[in-house]
């Protein structure tokens, strides 16, 4: 009987190295939930306690933190310095808030991020595409009208009437007035020939003496 209790407590004392041991090197990963890591460790501890292991709670805390991933490295010396007396139930709870608090900050961060650089991108320049099978434009020559067709087809600004223009129109008056002439005789020969005639402002002169 001795020896059976012996043999059973040895194996337990097995097992329970190995569920200390994955306790002690369990660590969080980046990607794992927080909820999911600590029910984990909370199995380990379970598992230690039914196998005659005891840990008290402070040193369940301090295993936990310690097991934590690098992102919850201000909560854990938050909850250090304030030395809170919770169980790992209100600790799930705590690190269940700061997780989420995380997620919502890293998602507002990311959202600025985005229009930051979609605000910096260029606008890609606008390149028409060339359209396939367009026929080549043609130039249309204009056919020349020829003149007397021309003349036929305009109307007089004068007398409203096709076939000649204003400046040849017959009904145009012919502004008629008086012309002035000025004319100065000198006769040279009771005269002497240095005597002045004062200009009359002529513009032609004629003279008999030749």
């Amino acid at each position: 009987m001795l020896n059976l209790r012996e043999l059973f407590g040895h194996q337990n004392r097995s097992v329970r190295h190995l569920a200390m041991k994955k306790l002690i090197n369990a660590k969080m990963t980046d990607f794992t939930p927080v909820r999911d890591h600590v029910l984990t460790m909370m199995g380990y501890l379970a598992e230690i306690e039914t196998l005659g292991g005891s840990l008290d709670v402070d040193s369940q805390l301090d295993i936990v933190l310690h097991s934590l991933s690098s992102k919850f490295e201000q909560f854990r010396l938050n909850f250090l310095m304030v030395k809170k007396d919770v169980a790992l139930a209100e600790l799930l709870i705590d690190l269940q808030a700061a997780e989420l608090l995380q997620k919502n900050s890293s998602e507002v961060h990311m959202a600025d991020a985005r229009a930051s650089s979609s605000g910096v991108k260029k606008k890609k320049r606008f390149v028409p595409k060339k359209a396939a099978n367009v026929a080549p434009k043609v130039n249309k020559l204009k056919t020349k009208i020829p003149p007397e067709e021309f003349k036929s087809k305009t109307k007089c600004f004068k007398c409203v009437q096709s076939g000649h223009w204003k400046s040849v129109c017959p009904n145009k008056k012919i502004k008629r007035g008086i012309s002035h002439a000025l004319v100065v005789e000198t006769c040279l020969a009771t005269c002497s020939a240095h005597s002045w005639v004062v200009d009359t402002g002529a513009t032609d002169h004629v003279c008999m003496s030749l």
